[in-house]
């Protein structure tokens, strides 16, 4: 019986396993915060009066229980992980094929927003990866892009080619060679009116994987894997791409910039969020964090001033938080944010992932553009977003790190 109300499904057991008379399953789904649940599944079951011979070595009803509980805990813990592993890769896809979309609203009308979007020359100054985008002539409505970009410290280059619609503000695109793990990649920009003076932008990709991904990278050897690589770099640039281009429409700056990172720790989520939102505790878990002075905090919204210890000396920042225990999500911004910066803001995200915890970084930022330039002793916007970017990462590795080795003393403790 289906019992799409309460997100449940019981079930009686037409013929039960060996062992047993009779049986019923309960599935509930319940809802943790609006990012995560807990799959529950229940058996109840009656044991036959007479075991002995059933199975090799039950004989009486105490190993008869023993045997079904072990047995049917062994095939619920499988069970439960291929419906997490399932749903969690669902847009992974049949047979490697996936899907994904991404949308930001823009202060802007469209017709600013697609001709920022449809001049390649732009790429440059707008994605903070980018390091060139040349364009060949235009056939008609084609034109082929050459791209070389910024990944994990190198540069990588490769080719798109977008098909032009003016009228409706849409842009196909397709790489002739996708990016590695690939067979293929395509998908479309679109930037829909909402009033004279604002509009939403929308990106949609289709890929699919390789049949055979070994020998691209020695870490990655299953489709699994490579799928994994792909989604998390898709998702990850693909966000950043948006509000990179909302800032670049909405501001006619190139100093604003968006990234993210995640971490994988061996400790449950609860415990990982309890150890980010206690933020009296930092000076003692944070290496790099010499003292807190806490203005306000009612473990929801919290105000403190931090020092932390940094290459040039000792840096003050005040930080304004929002806990959301329910959703295990921390959200901040900085008034008064590290020298470099005019405005810091950002968000820590705690899901279950494994046997752990994935931990999700996540960082917006404004260059001040002079302190940079003096501080870096280059003018170089690009450069010196580079570098900020390298120096606020560098502590979001430090801090996951760092809770990583206070949960591991107190569970050693």
């Amino acid at each position: 019986m289906f019992r799409r109300e309460i997100f449940g499904i019981d079930t009686r057991v037409s013929k039960p396993i060996t062992l047993v008379q009779d049986m019923a399953t309960t599935w509930r789904v319940i809802a943790l915060n609006d990012a995560q649940s807990l799959l529950v599944l229940e058996h109840d079951y009656t044991l036959l009066d007479d075991v002995a011979g059933l199975v090799d070595g039950v004989n009486t009803q105490a190993e008869a229980e023993a045997f079904i509980a072990g047995a049917i805990h062994k095939n619920s813990t499988k069970e439960l992980g291929n419906i997490r592993d399932a749903v969690q890769g669902a847009q992974a896809a049949v047979d490697g094929i996936r899907s994904t979309s991404h949308s930001i609203v823009c202060k802007v009308p469209a017709a600013e927003v697609y001709a920022i979007i449809a001049d390649a020359a732009n790429w440059p100054k707008i994605f903070d990866s980018c390091v060139s985008a040349r364009a060949e002539p235009r056939q008609g409505n084609t034109e082929l892009v050459h791209i070389e970009a910024n990944q994990a410290g190198k540069v990588i280059g490769w080719d798109t080619l977008r098909t032009y619609h003016d009228s409706i503000f849409r842009i196909d695109f397709h790489l002739p060679v996708p990016m590695p793990f690939l067979k293929e990649m395509s998908g479309q920009w679109r930037v829909v009116p909402l009033d004279a003076n604002r509009c939403v932008l929308n990106v949609t990709r289709r890929f699919v994987l390789l049949d055979d991904v070994r020998g691209i990278r020695e870490d990655v050897t299953t489709r699994k894997q490579a799928s994994s690589v792909v989604n998390r770099f898709i998702d990850e640039n693909a966000g950043a791409e948006m509000q990179a281009v909302k800032s670049y429409v909405e501001r006619k700056d190139t100093s604003y910039s968006s990234f993210s990172a995640r971490y994988t720790l061996p400790f449950p989520p609860e415990q990982v969020y309890g150890v980010l939102s206690n933020v009296r505790q930092w000076p003692d878990v944070l290496p790099h964090c010499d003292s807190v002075k806490i203005i306000y905090d009612d473990a929801v919204n919290q105000e403190f001033v931090m020092e932390i210890a940094a290459a040039h000396g000792k840096e003050h920042f005040r930080s304004i938080r929002r806990c959301d225990h329910e959703a295990l999500a921390i959200s901040y911004f900085q008034p008064e944010p590290p020298a470099l910066l005019h405005t810091h803001s950002g968000r820590w995200i705690v899901r279950a992932a494994g046997n752990g915890t994935e931990l999700v970084s996540e960082h917006a930022v404004h260059l001040n553009s002079e302190r940079c330039a003096a501080q870096f002793d280059d003018q170089d916007v690009h450069r010196n977003k580079q570098r900020v970017r390298e120096l606020i990462m560098k502590n979001s590795k430090a801090t996951a790190d760092a809770c990583a080795t206070w949960l591991g003393k107190e569970l050693a403790a």
